[in-house]
């Protein structure tokens, strides 16, 4: 149970906490790539938005740059098992 979601991995422990670090990773890198592309498309938008022959594929970049938004990545809900003797 993390975040509030159930999600199931195959395999064993150490495969889970493998491809549950990837996920994190994945999005990481996800967000990073979006935080470096919406200054691009704006950019854009404001360069060709007046332009006849360029204003629908600005209005898409404005679209584009409303799907791109990062999402935060949280720190996991997890709680980690332990034994006590």
């Amino acid at each position: 149970l993390d975040y509030g979601t159930i999600t199931i991995y195959p395999g064993n422990y150490d495969d889970y906490m493998e491809a549950s670090t990837m996920a994190r990773e994945r999005q990481s890198s996800a967000n990073a790539r979006a935080k470096d592309k919406i200054p691009e498309l704006q950019a854009f938008v404001r360069r060709f938005s007046a332009n006849k022959s360029k204003a629908k594929q600005a209005t898409s970049r404005l679209k584009l740059i409303d799907k791109l938004k990062p999402e935060d990545v949280k720190p996991s809900s997890r709680q980690y098992p332990w034994i006590r003797f």
